[in-house]
């Protein structure tokens, strides 16, 4: 027997048979996500660890920048990591 989730999240498109960058972030301003993100706020809108984002700002991957002494996503820029991220992750698992 599963346990339900007790966290919200965002429902995403990209889980629901694609969508491009720009649905999934009209998507999440619909469902009030902000236009700003922390790391923490940006991993908990695509469901992975902080330290995963963390790398990929690091290796110029995904865009932030620092505001008010922390870093910050834009929610366009993390739809578009996070649309071409699950994509790369299916292409990995086709490839074993």
């Amino acid at each position: 027997m599963k346990r339900p989730n007790k966290r919200k999240q965002p429902s995403s498109p990209v889980h629901a048979g694609g969508c491009t960058a720009d649905e999934l972030d009209a998507a999440w301003r619909a469902e009030g996500v902000p236009l700003l993100l922390t790391v923490h706020q940006a991993a908990a809108a695509v469901s992975c660890h902080y330290q995963t984002l963390w790398s990929h700002i690091q290796l110029g991957v995904l865009k932030a920048h620092k505001q008010g002494g922390r870093w910050r996503i834009m929610r366009r820029d993390l739809a578009r990591w996070s649309l071409h991220n699950a994509h790369a992750t299916l292409i990995g698992r086709d490839k074993k």
